[in-house]
């Protein structure tokens, strides 16, 4: 749906992640479509945000970003890797401390040596 209030900057639709149903109408929010918004302590960070993060160091060449339940806190931030080059995770969490808000820094960066993929090009992660 477009708005007659859309910004001059706005090119087409602005995708929220937001499910939505116009009645009578008027837009009424049902959920959210996207699965990729992560709450930590009640911050919301996207996961893709965190993903692009890490797969902006030169030797990260695939990550994936979830939050994982923990004791006391709720949820954190945790993110797997495929390093290119010899890297640890004190550096990158170091580089996504730079670049993110503290809730967002993965608390656990664990290492893989390859993403096994489906025939449709995606993990099973």
């Amino acid at each position: 749906m477009r708005s007659p209030y859309q910004g001059v900057e706005l090119q087409g639709f602005v995708r929220t992640g937001d499910r939505a149903e116009i009645r009578d109408g008027r837009v009424h929010i049902t959920g959210r479509i996207s699965h990729d918004q992560l709450n930590i302590g009640g911050s919301k960070i996207a996961a893709s945000t965190v993903r692009q993060v890490l797969t902006d160091h030169p030797s990260v060449a695939w990550a994936q970003v979830r939050a994982r339940r923990a004791p006391l806190v709720g949820e954190l931030v945790v993110a797997e890797v495929v390093a290119t080059t010899e890297v640890d995770t004190a550096e990158l969490a170091s580089w996504c401390s730079s670049r993110l808000p503290d809730y967002a820094v993965p608390r656990l960066i664990t290492f893989r040596e390859e993403v096994m993929l489906k025939a449709s090009l995606k993990s099973d992660l």
